[in-house]
């Protein structure tokens, strides 16, 4: 997940069992930290993938999903992407 999209942290705040203490990964997710946890393991050329629009609450929803589809590829604010991914090398 991505701590900048708003959407997870709704959802947190409104879905009944959820809490930042159950999600507290969440707000560690940031491309600082990862990138150097990376580099301290030894990983070189770290990169970052953004890419949706929602968090699974919404698009689990069949409305959601496409609506997901159709606008995520276009949306043009990559920070706030919902989901990402980090990859990188290891010499």
């Amino acid at each position: 997940p991505n701590p900048y999209n708003p959407l997870f942290h709704f959802q947190i705040w409104f879905t009944p069992g959820m809490s930042y203490a159950g999600e507290k990964g969440l707000l560690d997710m940031k491309k600082k930290k990862v990138f150097e946890a990376m580099r301290s393991a030894g990983f070189e050329a770290p990169a970052l993938q953004r890419f949706g629009l929602f968090p699974p609450l919404l698009y689990n929803h069949p409305i959601g999903r496409k609506i997901d589809h159709a606008f995520s590829k276009y949306f043009p604010i990559d920070s706030l992407k919902a989901f990402q991914l980090f990859k990188a090398t290891k010499p």
